[in-house]
């Protein structure tokens, strides 16, 4: 709120007739990207093409659905303008980044320190944690700390997780701290996460004892039917946060301020939560003490 008032006071100290939100308070004739974003009446938001339940395109429908998008849409109606949603363009690299001729970036994108080089980076308006899974009927594994030592955990290759079990684990400046609890895990390197977490529900001779996932991909798998259960709190939390270019030649303080205010006021209000427990399950991930439901 406090970023709010103080772009108010930046502003039109009146309303600009006929617009709403925080553009009515905006000079249109500015020449920064908030100023034009107002004049427009809309801004331009890339995410994902393919990302449930984040984000994902139906042909059928034409419409753009998930987390991420309903974020970028409530976003832009504080504003006070309308959502133009585009798919996220490739990076220079090749793989998916945050290219492309947009205002704004609402993809899961982390707020890394290398990434900051390159673009601004609003607060984290919801956090990914990751928690160990073991098989439903296995009742001595209680406590990550205590019960893992030694023994054989899943995860994807190249993963989070995986840099988490090696103590290598290297996070953003807004995640919250982590401790490395469990020494010395026997880590089996697997395609996916889903593939990690199907690994503990196999009968049989299982080739791992516990798996660590993403709590919105073992939601999704106890939804489906897998039997196993999440032991403990998480081990850590990924934060994402919404990305601007730095290299736009348009002032983007303002823009980044102002959404930056949306999104704290998003987290205010229960905004963020209730779009969190819709899309992920009941899970709210807009907090670090995220829960499944």
């Amino acid at each position: 709120m406090v970023v709010l008032i103080g772009l108010l006071a930046a502003g039109c100290s009146t309303p600009v007739s006929g617009r709403t939100g925080l553009c009515a308070s905006v000079d249109p004739g500015g020449t920064d990207a908030l100023a034009r974003v107002c004049r427009s009446g809309s801004i331009t938001v890339a995410t994902r093409w393919g990302d449930d339940p984040r984000s994902w395109y139906d042909s059928a429908s034409a419409s753009w659905n998930g987390f991420d998008v309903d974020v970028a849409e409530e976003i832009a109606a504080r504003l006070g303008v309308t959502a133009r949603i585009e798919r996220l363009g490739p990076s220079p690299e090749g793989s998916d980044g945050t290219g492309g001729p947009s205002d704004m970036v609402v993809a899961s994108i982390e707020p890394t320190r290398e990434g900051r080089r390159s673009y601004l980076f609003t607060p984290p308006y919801y956090y990914d944690p990751a928690s160990i899974v073991a098989p439903a009927d296995n009742t001595s594994t209680q406590d990550p700390a205590t019960d893992l030592d030694g023994k054989r955990i899943c995860v994807a290759k190249g993963s989070t997780s995986e840099s988490y079990l090696r103590g290598t684990l290297t996070q953003p400046i807004a995640a919250p701290p982590l401790s490395y609890v469990v020494e010395d895990p026997d880590i089996v390197r697997v395609a996916t996460e889903t593939d990690a977490i199907a690994a503990v529900s196999m009968k049989g001779a299982s080739p791992c004892d516990a798996a660590l996932a993403s709590l919105d991909t073992i939601a999704r798998s106890i939804a489906r039917g897998a039997p196993v259960r999440i032991v403990g709190d998480p081990l850590f939390y990924e934060p994402f946060a919404i990305a601007f270019d730095r290299s736009d030649p348009s002032g983007q303080r303002r823009l980044v301020d102002a959404v930056s205010g949306a999104v704290q006021d998003m987290h205010a209000d229960g905004t963020l939560a209730a779009l969190s427990e819709k899309w992920f399950d009941d899970a709210d991930l807009s907090t670090v003490t995220s829960t499944a439901g």
